[in-house]
Formats: C-alpha cells, structure tokens, sequence
C-alpha cells in the first residue's frame, strides 16, 4: 500500500501537466516511450483537468485518477497508473 497526495489536475500544457492542492503544485514533464509520444500523453490530461489525481509520497512517480470506494475501512483505493516521467518540478 502506497501512502499518495491528492492534488487538482491542473492545466495540461504542450508536454506536461500541472498539479496542485492548497499548499504546493507540480509541474510532471512526459518522456516519450514505445506507446506514446509526451505531446499525446499530456493531451489526454486535457479532459481530466479540474479533477482529483493521487501521487505518492515515496517511490517512483505515478498518477492515479479512479478512485475506488471501500466499505470496509472508509477509506478509498486508488490505482495508480506508471507514466513515462522526464521531470517532476516543485512549483
């Protein structure tokens, strides 16, 4: 289990995308990779802007947008999604 920060997804520039809660923002640039080049990877945040995304606190950089409910615990589960990362800035 992955302890994550819940940020806002922000604007969705040409190769990256901007998160931010109330205290701190990121700016994620892509890498391209086998399945997509970073300008695609970037617009496909284009529609998710405005919703909630999880980011762990440690460990590689991962985004995750479903969040799942859990009766058992109150809490929620979310699957986090590996991308293709060429920097993670602190804004």
């Amino acid at each position: 289990m992955a302890t994550v920060r819940i940020y806002k997804i922000g604007k969705a520039e040409k190769d990256c995308v901007l998160f931010h809660d109330g205290d701190a923002g990121l700016r994620v640039k892509f890498a391209d990779d086998w399945a997509m080049t970073k300008e695609d990877r970037a617009a496909g945040f284009h529609a998710l802007e405005g919703k909630r995304a999880a980011i762990p606190v440690d460990g590689p950089f991962q985004v995750g947008i479903d969040f799942l409910p859990s009766d058992l615990d109150r809490c929620e589960r979310v699957i986090l999604l590996p991308l293709p990362i060429a920097s993670v800035e602190s804004l």
